[in-house]
């Protein structure tokens, strides 16, 4: 067994990471990536008191059709919220919307974007039934990035992260 360097493109792309500004609520870690998404991954977890977020970073050389390009990125982004605030019938639309604006925002060029947007509210019942109820935002979203400056994309979500904990009424 061979052991191949990952290419140039990939590590500058990481290195990129480590100037971004990282908002003070949040906290960012290294974590495991997937290895059967893409040849070279690397993840990191954005966390803010109650929302939970993970990036993925994917890089194929083939550079996959679906793709247009050699990047990919993966969110994964879940929050606490308040049950009036999960019943909305506009928060999906609205929590898109904040993602699309905060990469924008961030100078994060970007195309092929794709995704979905979940409101749950969990109710308890039995044992539970004093648990009151709750609920829950959750992200899922991909996109490409022009190219492998990924600090504008790493910071646009810590600020999602950070203004989606002041948006949903955490009290953390």
């Amino acid at each position: 067994m061979s052991f191949q360097a990952p290419p140039a493109q990939f590590i500058a792309a990481l290195e990129s990471i480590r100037r971004i500004e990282i908002p003070h609520n949040v906290t960012l870690k290294e974590i495991s990536a997937p290895r059967s998404l893409a040849p070279y991954s690397a993840g990191i977890a954005i966390d803010s008191s109650e929302t939970n977020c993970t990036l993925i970073i994917l890089y194929d050389p083939a550079e996959p059709a679906a793709w247009q390009s050699r990047f990919r990125l993966i969110l994964a982004l879940n929050a606490d919220i308040e049950n009036s605030l999960a019943t909305e019938q506009m928060l999906a639309q609205v929590a898109w919307s904040w993602l699309r604006e905060t990469l924008d925002n961030a100078g994060a060029g970007y195309h092929s974007v794709s995704g979905t947007v979940t409101r749950v509210i969990s109710e308890s019942f039995g044992m539970k039934g004093m648990t009151p109820e709750r609920g829950g935002l959750e992200i899922r979203a991909s996109w490409s990035p022009y190219s492998e400056e990924l600090t504008p994309h790493v910071e646009a979500i810590c600020r999602l992260v950070d203004f989606i904990s002041e948006q949903t009424g955490e009290t953390g």
